[in-house]
């Protein structure tokens, strides 16, 4: 028979918020740049007689992202771009 012996509570809050933008250098080369922002916090709370099991702790970071769209050409038949980026990314913990 199983008995439940301790309880416990948490809760995660997240946000983000990401704004992009395109400029046009040439005729045929674009700049794309972007940046996110992301926010996380979490609470833990238990009820466990023995040890402190109270956790908060809070992330944030921010996300960069860069390219350059180089047009090929666009005829009838083909339209083609050769596009190169640098980005990073945050990986919640989880």
């Amino acid at each position: 028979n199983d008995v439940l012996e301790f309880e416990g509570a948490g809760y995660r809050f997240k946000s983000a918020a990401y704004m992009s933008g395109e400029v046009p250098l040439f005729d045929v080369l674009k700049l794309i740049a972007g940046l996110r922002y992301d926010f996380i916090s979490d609470a833990f709370n238990s009820d466990i007689p023995v040890a402190d099991t109270s956790l908060d702790k809070s992330y944030n970071a921010l996300s960069p992202k860069i390219a350059l769209n180089l047009s090929t050409g666009e005829t009838t038949n083909y339209k083609g771009s050769i596009f190169a980026s640098f980005s990073q990314a945050f990986k919640a913990p989880t």
